[in-house]
């Protein structure tokens, strides 16, 4: 697969998801708000009231290299999401045109923590044994993205204040935006583990990459901005970058929303340190991320240890549980940092925990709520701003 030139992608960005947008016409019946609202506060598409027949999209079963993929994630999961908040978000933050979607639909400020666990747990959803069968919670949670994506697309476009610029912006959620953020979940975790210094196997990374390509296709990704190959992932995320990547006064607001969420009093430093470890310093500082030389020099000391005791428990069938406890204990701190977003409960595999041993109470709460089956996040926080 090549990269697709400049015009190729100026052509996606006036594309959406006609099969999507077709069935949200029907589903709205007049009022879009109002479905919103219901996709937004439901965890499945099964407890929205939205029709099961047309919410579900055409199944075809995932190969078996998908489910290597998963199994990547299980090996990391914990890892690759504390990537999502520290490196994969603000990447996306820094795309300038389709950044302006979040901000159109009120994931700003108090927002943001929703949307960091919403987005955790659509990738937990997605990337467990399993997951991705026929009327499974992964499939569940991809088709239930797909609508709400298209109900936003309409959203937007309906509105007159703000008015959306099409001719500048393209398509709310076009097709190189879909297809960025694609990358970011993908491309971007494969290097985000390098750089933590967990190096993946070529298998590996080409299964990684796999997984999403399935995900992608199922979300409605247009097949010529779907890469098959690492290699390709590779040529369409610097594409896209070199495009998109400069970083606006809404990227920098979401970003300033989103480091307390992170940081708190007992991660004081980190978040930031692994956004400048990761993130090109260019768009760190346009992001308004602030410079820490201490910080920094531990972050790549912790990554370097890390990378070793990686390699040393490559000769085990299972590798490091000491950073595995570390990367859980971040978990915690995001999943009791504040449970108001308006879901009623998210579900943790029992897969991530492989690593602890069993005592009679848990040490943490993750831990406790992995034991229980459920995570159990509150309600009570205003709903989006939907219109």
């Amino acid at each position: 697969m090549r990269p697709p030139s400049s015009e190729t992608l100026n052509a996606f960005r006036q594309a959406g998801d006609p099969e999507a947008d077709r069935r949200i016409s029907e589903i709205v019946a007049g009022d879009v708000r109002t479905t919103m609202k219901d996709l937004f506060s439901s965890a499945r598409l099964e407890d929205s009231s939205v029709s099961a027949e047309l919410s579900r999209f055409p199944y075809e079963p995932p190969d078996e290299l998908v489910a290597e993929g998963q199994q990547v994630f299980l090996d990391h999961g914990p890892e690759i999401l504390w990537l999502l908040g520290c490196y994969a978000l603000p990447a996306a933050y820094a795309a300038k045109n389709g950044v302006e979607v979040l901000a159109q639909t009120g994931f700003l400020g108090a927002e943001t923590n929703r949307r960091l666990i919403e987005t955790a747990f659509m990738v937990v959803d997605v990337m467990t044994d399993g997951a991705l069968g026929r009327d499974a919670v992964g499939t569940q949670t991809v088709d239930r993205v797909r609508i709400m994506h298209a109900a936003i697309r309409r959203l937007i476009l309906e509105r007159d204040d703000p008015r959306w610029d099409l001719a500048e912006r393209g398509l709310p959620l076009n097709q190189e935006d879909m297809a960025g953020t694609l990358m970011t979940f993908s491309t971007l975790t494969i290097e985000g583990l390098a750089k933590l210094g967990i190096r993946l196997s070529r298998h590996e990374r080409e299964a990684y990459i796999s997984a999403w390509a399935y995900i992608g296709h199922r979300m409605g990704v247009d097949p010529a901005l779907v890469p098959a190959t690492y290699r390709d992932a590779k040529r369409l995320t610097k594409a896209i970058q070199d495009r998109q990547i400069d970083p606006s006064e809404t990227s920098r607001t979401l970003t300033a929303a989103l480091i307390p969420i992170l940081e708190d009093k007992s991660l004081p430093g980190i978040p930031t340190a692994t956004m400048r470890m990761c993130l090109p310093r260019p768009v760190w500082k346009g992001l308004g991320v602030r410079g820490n030389l201490i910080m920094d020099i531990f972050m790549r000391t912790v990554a370097y240890i890390i990378g070793w005791i990686d390699r040393l428990f490559l000769r085990f069938k299972r590798r490091s549980g000491l950073f595995r406890a570390f990367s859980m204990g971040l978990i915690d701190h995001l999943l009791t940092s504040d449970r108001d977003v308006g879901r009623s409960q998210y579900e943790l595999p029992e897969s991530l925990n492989w690593w602890r041993t069993e005592t009679a109470q848990p040490a943490t709460p993750t831990a406790r709520l992995l034991e229980r089956g459920a995570v159990r996040i509150g309600k009570g926080k205003k709903e989006p701003d939907y219109g």
